[in-house]
């Protein structure tokens, strides 16, 4: 398999942290670009506008926060920078994107619009109720990926494919 761009999607975890580093390693072996994707959710830094009527106030979203935006930007390159060894940095092509939506469909259309190769991230393994309850942004992404997704759980991994 030829690769020539990985994905890594991060949400600063452990979890994505340990999975940058394997997809920085990969891309520093394939000579593939890396790119670093962070999805703020759309409910996180939202600006609200009061709305007055009928004795009723209510808030209404009006956009989305712009240092919201930028202190993402900044965290990933500090989690970066603290993640991969400097002689992976060396060579490495690098890219970060910063999105504001619903996490596991941005990941999907980043990788879509950018034609990625491979998808690393990580994953909490949880199973039972908690992960009926709450479901998992790296499943979600592997059911629907154009592309094979790696999800790495510290310190085991394993390979999915979604074909």
């Amino acid at each position: 398999m030829k690769l020539t761009k990985v994905l890594a999607p991060t949400d600063f975890s452990n979890f994505s942290g340990f999975a940058l580093e394997w997809a920085a390693y990969l891309a520093h072996m394939m000579k593939a670009e890396l790119l670093l994707l962070h999805v703020v959710s759309e409910e996180e830094g939202k600006v609200f506008g009061e709305i007055m009527g009928d004795g009723a106030i209510a808030q209404v979203p009006v956009g989305i926060r712009q240092n919201v935006i930028d202190d993402r930007k900044k965290k990933a390159k500090e989690q970066f920078d603290l993640a991969i060894a400097n002689h992976v940095k060396e060579g490495l092509r690098l890219r970060e994107i910063v999105r504001v939506g619903i996490p596991f469909l941005e990941i999907l259309r980043v990788a879509k619009e950018e034609e990625v190769d491979l998808i690393v991230m990580g994953t909490h393994g949880r199973t039972g109720i908690a992960h009926a309850l709450i479901g998992s942004v790296a499943e979600k992404v592997v059911r629907h990926a154009h592309c094979p997704v790696l999800t790495i759980k510290h310190p085991q991994y394993k390979f999915v494919s979604p074909v």
